[in-house]
């Protein structure tokens, strides 16, 4: 039901986002404050720098939550909103990636050390989400105003401190004028970003580049040479993610806010809509997202909350992720990180491919020797797993997992977490120091399966190590 004429509903959900980011470049420093708002409040509704505290919202509780707000929206008093509904916690949860991304950052996953690209809307480079993470910044002709609201949200996605799925890498920026609807900006963007890789080292090469747009769509001018500048790129190793049907392969999803670590609570799509979404590609969260704010009219920095945000916002945290995985792997080619990506897949009922951060990164660990590097401290834990399939009618696979610890200071406290393809996880205690355990798997479909091996010592030090396997689904008889 979601393939036949996915690509004409997704090609006008695009342009309307794309047409709706135009027009909202006029929400810029040029506001000088809020605006008495007298309509009434329907979901999805966008309230920024509105003051609609005349509004009794007290009986809508789930209103507040679909909404795009920042932090000059001026809100009803206290005895008018719905109890226990805070925009300001709102604001603050969305900027949490979802997923099991913040769990890897505590491991030391961050992108650090990895070379990331985007081309967007121009921008302030001084604001807190993300100052001193732009490595240079280029500017293909745009005029007007200095910043929008596009180009910050996409960088805090990709590098931002607290929205960003890799908010240790660096971010080589190109300032591209989507509003003049032509692909020649983008093609010396891109061209940019290959000339900067031939003056860095192997290690410090561009891997990816975030494209919030369709440059190669017919409404624009010069969309075919969108194709010839990708090709140069992937001719010396750079990853480009847009958001087209032809070269880009990533879709929108959206999260349970009260789960959000959840992979099996994503739906396809947008919240509000009829779920929908590519069978050959792999679904981004978009939804519910906090990202950054140019500068509101106070002239704070501040940030944004979307109830509903486009497939603009899916871009950066795949890049992000991918990001995370060449921090660990560097060799990989960007070929390879993509069959990672889909191989850790978590797949929902109807056939949906869900990003799967963690999984990815058991993946990515799995394929070599131990990828991060180990604890400044003396305590250290390392780990391994295999799978063997079986595909008996009470479990499918059987997973060896060996792990040992060094150094630190007796007793320890020593778990091992495993996260299956349906983001559900269970932890083991373990007693011995090194071992191996057995576990029964019950995943006939197969995907990818991570393994976190954690160690606590009496001193209160602390040392995680992961690993993957990919899942063969079992064939029915």
């Amino acid at each position: 039901m979601f393939s036949e004429g996915l690509r004409n509903r997704r090609s006008a959900l695009l342009a309307g986002w794309l047409l709706t980011v135009v027009l909202l470049l006029t929400v810029t420093t040029s506001i000088l404050g809020t605006n008495a708002f007298s309509e009434p409040i329907n979901e999805f509704d966008d309230i920024r720098y509105e003051d609609i505290s005349d509004h009794n919202l007290s009986y809508r509780p789930e209103l507040i939550a679909t909404l795009t707000f920042n932090q000059e929206t001026v809100w009803p008093e206290p005895d008018k909103m719905p109890t226990g509904i805070d925009p300001n916690k709102l604001m603050a949860d969305a900027m949490n990636p979802g997923l099991g991304v913040r769990q890897l950052h505590q491991q030391g996953i961050t992108g650090v050390g990895v070379n990331v690209a985007i081309i967007d809307q121009p921008i302030y480079l001084d604001h807190p989400e993300y100052a001193g993470k732009i490595a240079a910044y280029y500017d293909t002709g745009c005029s007007g105003p200095p910043s929008s609201m596009h180009g910050p949200a996409v960088v805090s996605l990709l590098v931002g401190t607290n929205c960003g799925t890799a908010p240790n890498a660096q971010v080589y920026y190109a300032a591209a004028p989507s509003w003049e609807m032509d692909a020649s900006y983008y093609v010396e963007a891109l061209d940019w970003i290959i000339e900067q890789n031939k003056f860095l080292t192997e290690a410090e090469k561009i891997r990816v580049v975030s494209v919030s747009a369709v440059p190669s769509q017919p409404s624009w001018a010069n969309g075919e040479m969108w194709t010839g500048a990708i090709a140069r790129a992937e001719a010396v190793g750079i990853v480009v993610l847009d958001c087209s049907d032809d070269f880009g392969f990533i879709g929108p999803c959206w999260y349970d806010a009260s789960d959000p670590e959840n992979i099996a609570r994503c739906t396809p799509g947008f919240p509000g809509k009829p779920p929908w979404f590519d069978p050959g590609g792999i679904l981004v969260p978009s939804s519910p997202r906090t990202t950054a704010q140019h500068e509101d009219s106070n002239g704070r920095f501040s940030y944004i909350y979307w109830g509903r945000g486009g497939l603009s916002w899916s871009i950066p945290y795949c890049a992000g992720v991918l990001a995370m995985g060449w921090q660990i792997r560097p060799k990989l080619t960007g070929e390879q990180m993509r069959d990672l990506l889909f191989h850790s897949a978590y797949i929902n009922s109807d056939g949906a491919r869900i990003i799967n951060p963690k999984g990815f990164i058991g993946l990515v660990v799995g394929s070599v020797e131990p990828s991060v590097t180990p604890p400044t401290g003396p305590l250290f834990i390392e780990v391994s797993a295999s799978a063997t399939q079986l595909c008996r009618p009470d479990y499918s696979h059987k997973l060896d997992v060996s792990w040992k610890v060094t150094g630190g200071t007796p007793p320890y406290d020593v778990t091992i977490e495993i996260t299956g393809p349906d983001g559900a996880t269970k932890i083991h205690g373990v007693d011995a120091l090194e071992g191996t355990r057995k576990f029964d798997l019950a995943y006939p479909g197969g995907g990818a399966v991570s393994v976190d091996a954690r160690a606590k010592d009496s001193s209160g030090s602390s040392a995680s190590a992961m690993a993957g396997v990919s899942l063969s689904p079992c064939k029915c008889k």
